[in-house]
Protein backbone atom coordinates (compact mmCIF):
# COMPACT_ATOMS: atom_id res chain seq x y z
CA UNK A 1 0.00 0.00 0.00
CA UNK A 2 2.76 2.47 0.95
CA UNK A 3 4.73 1.57 -2.18
CA UNK A 4 1.72 2.24 -4.41
CA UNK A 5 1.06 5.53 -2.64
CA UNK A 6 4.71 6.58 -3.03
CA UNK A 7 4.63 5.73 -6.74
CA UNK A 8 1.40 7.68 -7.21
CA UNK A 9 2.80 10.74 -5.44
CA UNK A 10 6.02 10.49 -7.45
CA UNK A 11 4.03 10.29 -10.69
CA UNK A 12 1.99 13.35 -9.72
CA UNK A 13 5.16 15.27 -8.87
CA UNK A 14 6.52 14.37 -12.32
CA UNK A 15 3.29 15.45 -14.05
CA UNK A 16 3.37 18.79 -12.26
CA UNK A 17 7.06 19.27 -13.03
CA UNK A 18 6.74 18.68 -16.77
CA UNK A 19 3.62 20.87 -16.88
CA UNK A 20 5.13 23.87 -15.10
CA UNK A 21 6.50 26.69 -17.24
CA UNK A 22 10.28 26.65 -16.67
CA UNK A 23 10.65 30.43 -16.42
CA UNK A 24 7.30 31.79 -15.26
CA UNK A 25 6.23 28.95 -12.95
CA UNK A 26 2.60 28.73 -14.10
CA UNK A 27 0.79 25.60 -15.20
CA UNK A 28 1.64 24.82 -18.83
CA UNK A 29 -0.47 21.83 -19.78
CA UNK A 30 0.45 19.25 -22.39
CA UNK A 31 -1.47 20.09 -25.54
CA UNK A 32 -3.66 17.57 -27.32
CA UNK A 33 -2.19 18.50 -30.71
CA UNK A 34 0.68 16.03 -30.49
CA UNK A 35 0.65 15.22 -26.74
CA UNK A 36 4.09 14.29 -25.35
CA UNK A 37 5.61 11.30 -27.14
CA UNK A 38 8.34 9.37 -25.33
CA UNK A 39 11.65 11.00 -26.16
CA UNK A 40 9.88 13.85 -27.98
CA UNK A 41 8.76 17.36 -27.16
CA UNK A 42 5.68 18.35 -25.24
CA UNK A 43 2.95 19.81 -27.44
CA UNK A 44 2.15 23.32 -26.18
CA UNK A 45 -1.40 23.48 -27.59
CA UNK A 46 -4.35 22.88 -27.46
CA UNK A 47 -4.57 22.92 -23.68
CA UNK A 48 -7.80 21.68 -22.12
CA UNK A 49 -9.63 22.79 -18.94
CA UNK A 50 -10.34 19.14 -18.12
CA UNK A 51 -6.61 18.54 -17.65
CA UNK A 52 -6.27 21.44 -15.18
CA UNK A 53 -9.30 20.15 -13.26
CA UNK A 54 -7.87 16.61 -13.12
CA UNK A 55 -4.60 17.92 -11.70
CA UNK A 56 -6.50 19.89 -9.06
CA UNK A 57 -8.34 16.74 -7.98
CA UNK A 58 -5.13 14.69 -8.00
CA UNK A 59 -3.37 17.28 -5.82
CA UNK A 60 -6.34 17.27 -3.44
CA UNK A 61 -6.12 13.49 -3.09
CA UNK A 62 -2.36 13.80 -2.52
CA UNK A 63 -3.06 16.32 0.22
CA UNK A 64 -5.60 13.99 1.86
CA UNK A 65 -3.05 11.16 1.74
CA UNK A 66 -0.12 13.17 3.10
CA UNK A 67 -1.48 16.33 4.79
CA UNK A 68 1.44 18.16 3.12
CA UNK A 69 0.71 21.83 2.40
CA UNK A 70 2.68 21.72 -0.86
CA UNK A 71 -0.24 19.91 -2.49
CA UNK A 72 -2.56 22.78 -1.61
CA UNK A 73 -0.10 25.18 -3.23
CA UNK A 74 -0.04 22.98 -6.34
CA UNK A 75 -3.85 23.02 -6.40
CA UNK A 76 -3.73 26.81 -6.37
CA UNK A 77 -1.19 26.92 -9.20
CA UNK A 78 -3.39 24.62 -11.29
CA UNK A 79 -6.50 26.66 -10.48
CA UNK A 80 -4.72 29.86 -11.52
CA UNK A 81 -4.51 28.42 -15.06
CA UNK A 82 -8.23 29.24 -15.39
CA UNK A 83 -7.60 32.78 -14.12
CA UNK A 84 -4.99 33.73 -16.70
CA UNK A 85 -1.74 32.38 -15.26
CA UNK A 86 -1.21 30.25 -18.35
CA UNK A 87 0.82 30.23 -21.55
CA UNK A 88 -1.30 32.85 -23.33
CA UNK A 89 -1.89 34.98 -20.20
CA UNK A 90 -5.65 35.09 -20.76
CA UNK A 91 -8.54 34.22 -18.47
CA UNK A 92 -10.27 30.99 -19.49
CA UNK A 93 -13.33 31.16 -17.21
CA UNK A 94 -16.17 33.65 -17.53
CA UNK A 95 -17.41 34.92 -14.18
CA UNK A 96 -20.37 36.74 -15.70
CA UNK A 97 -21.90 33.51 -17.06
CA UNK A 98 -20.18 30.84 -14.94
CA UNK A 99 -18.94 29.19 -18.13
CA UNK A 100 -15.47 28.31 -19.35
CA UNK A 101 -13.74 28.55 -22.71
CA UNK A 102 -12.79 25.26 -24.34
CA UNK A 103 -9.06 25.75 -24.03
CA UNK A 104 -5.90 27.48 -25.11
CA UNK A 105 -4.73 27.63 -28.71
CA UNK A 106 -1.53 29.17 -30.00
CA UNK A 107 -3.60 32.21 -31.04
CA UNK A 108 -5.20 32.60 -27.60
CA UNK A 109 -8.27 31.36 -25.77
CA UNK A 110 -10.88 29.39 -27.68
CA UNK A 111 -14.16 31.28 -27.96
CA UNK A 112 -16.20 28.08 -27.70
CA UNK A 113 -17.76 27.31 -24.34
CA UNK A 114 -18.69 23.66 -24.10
CA UNK A 115 -20.29 21.72 -21.28
CA UNK A 116 -17.16 19.67 -20.56
CA UNK A 117 -15.02 22.79 -20.09
CA UNK A 118 -17.65 24.54 -18.00
CA UNK A 119 -18.07 21.49 -15.76
CA UNK A 120 -14.28 21.22 -15.36
CA UNK A 121 -14.17 24.88 -14.29
CA UNK A 122 -17.10 24.59 -11.89
CA UNK A 123 -15.76 21.38 -10.33
CA UNK A 124 -12.38 23.08 -9.85
CA UNK A 125 -14.02 26.13 -8.30
CA UNK A 126 -16.00 23.87 -5.98
CA UNK A 127 -12.87 21.94 -4.96
CA UNK A 128 -10.99 25.13 -4.07
CA UNK A 129 -14.02 26.38 -2.14
CA UNK A 130 -14.19 23.04 -0.31
CA UNK A 131 -10.51 23.28 0.66
CA UNK A 132 -10.95 26.83 1.92
CA UNK A 133 -13.92 25.73 4.03
CA UNK A 134 -11.99 22.78 5.44
CA UNK A 135 -9.07 25.08 6.28
CA UNK A 136 -11.42 27.50 8.03
CA UNK A 137 -12.87 24.66 10.13
CA UNK A 138 -9.40 23.44 11.12
CA UNK A 139 -8.36 26.99 12.10
CA UNK A 140 -11.55 27.49 14.12
CA UNK A 141 -11.01 24.18 15.93
CA UNK A 142 -7.39 25.13 16.68
CA UNK A 143 -8.46 28.51 18.08
CA UNK A 144 -11.17 26.89 20.20
CA UNK A 145 -8.69 24.41 21.69
CA UNK A 146 -6.32 27.23 22.71
CA UNK A 147 -8.99 29.16 24.59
Amino acid sequence: HNDMRARGLHSLEWLLQIQTHPHEGHLSLIGNRGWFPHGGKKSPFDQQPLDAAALIDACYEAYLATQEERWLKSMSTCFDWFLGKNDVHEVVCDFSTGSCKDGLHSAGVSQNQGAESTLAWLMSLHRLYQVSQESSLVEAEAEASHE
